[in-house]
């Protein structure tokens, strides 16, 4: 049957008719799939439901949390979902006079690209003035106005602000910490296999080989799956910059406050233990009434969040806890509560083991633990 196609580049490029385009053996033997444009269709629409369904996501958590990290992800996801929607259409469907699907889709990718630039500038740096963002900007405009000959090189423009946007990320990536410096990671990871992916789909690399279609939609698909993975772990802007969300840290055995240290004031707080008291009677009430033989993890009260943590080695008088007051409750403030109590035990292990009552030992030495709090220190969990 006669086939309608557009010439790419010098490639012919099928709609989803019949068609007589012949896989190696293997695929047709074993897979029973003969017409690669069939095989590119399902990839294409699989990675545009998948996009689509991150793009949903991250608007549903939106609206849950009101969370502008949540926001500008949607936002980068719908650029990205239209980007390839238009590219689709480009490639696949209709003649482009003018090639404004592929200059739809470039701009769109650029502009998804360019929130990301923006929130690293803007939102974790916090730079005065956004200039990989501006740089984006300028370059979407000038593809929109140039013809696609000059446009599609000077759209190659596109991989010096991925490489800018990766420098950030590395960047903000030495100076997280636990579960946010392992998800920023595996997002990350996601970011790199994802645009690679997307590097291969370009006119160019498919003009070179037929298969980079696919093998380009494929990695684009792993890509978007650890990226999403990573962000959506990510809740907040604030786990990048969490310091100043928090204000005092109490150490309590026996019922009693061994150390208390205030971090607005950068220094120990000598009412501790009065304080600590009514900590201690406020998590015992928490305790009863969930029914449970351990102290909840928070405790919202007013305006601060209570985070709690029960050491893991058990002693005479039974086990440290950890409570941090926070502005904001934060994964990466649970995990720092969670390593410093865990040095505390490690460091006063035979003085808590025969604890008569002294606290000076504590007073004295806990201040070389506190640079766990300090942003860009390296700790593990």
């Amino acid at each position: 049957m006669q086939k309608t196609h557009l010439n790419l580049k010098g490639r012919e490029i099928y709609s989803i008719t019949i068609c007589d385009i012949q896989l190696p053996n293997i695929l047709e033997d074993f897979l029973l799939i003969n017409d690669l444009t069939l095989v590119e269709n399902i990839l294409w629409w699989v990675n545009l439901a998948l996009m689509g369904e991150l793009t949903g996501y991250f608007l549903l958590q939106y609206q849950r949390k009101k969370e502008k990290l949540a926001l500008y992800l949607m936002m980068c996801f719908a650029g990205f979902l239209g980007a390839s929607f238009f590219y689709y259409l480009h490639i696949f469907v209709a003649p482009d006079p003018g090639f404004w699907f592929w200059k739809s889709g470039v701009t769109l990718r650029f502009i998804g690209l360019a929130i990301f630039v923006f929130i690293s500038e803007r939102k974790i740096l916090h730079m005065r003035f956004p200039v990989f963002t501006a740089v984006s900007g300028a370059c979407i405009v000038i593809i929109l106005i140039l013809p696609y000959d000059i446009a599609y090189y000077f759209g190659l423009t596109i991989y010096g602000a991925a490489l800018a946007l990766l420098i950030f990320f590395a960047f903000i990536y030495r100076q997280s910490a636990g579960k946010v410096k392992k998800y920023l990671g595996v997002g990350i990871l996601g970011g790199l296999i994802w645009g690679t992916g997307i590097g291969i789909t370009s006119d160019f690399m498919v003009n070179m080989w037929q298969y980079y279609l696919e093998v380009g939609l494929v990695l684009q698909m792993v890509g978007m799956v650890l990226l999403g993975l990573g962000f959506i772990s990510i809740r907040s802007f604030d786990e990048f910059t969490w310091a100043p969300f928090v204000t005092t840290l109490f150490i309590l055995y026996r019922s009693l406050v061994i150390f208390s240290y205030s971090f607005e004031k950068e220094s120990n707080l000598k009412d501790g233990d009065l304080l600590g008291g009514g900590i201690a009677s406020a998590l015992l009430v928490a305790q009863s009434i969930v029914k449970s033989t351990e102290p909840p993890e928070a405790i919202d009260y007013k305006d601060l969040t209570y985070l709690v943590k029960m050491g893991k080695r058990e002693y005479l008088g039974g086990k440290c806890m950890g409570v941090l007051l926070v502005k904001k409750d934060l994964m990466i403030l649970r995990d720092k509560l969670d390593v410093f109590l865990r040095a505390f035990e490690e460091k006063f292990d035979q003085i808590l083991s025969t604890w008569a009552g002294d606290m000076t030992p504590f007073e004295k030495q806990s201040a070389s633990l506190l640079p766990i709090f300090q942003p860009g220190r390296k700790w593990r969990l």
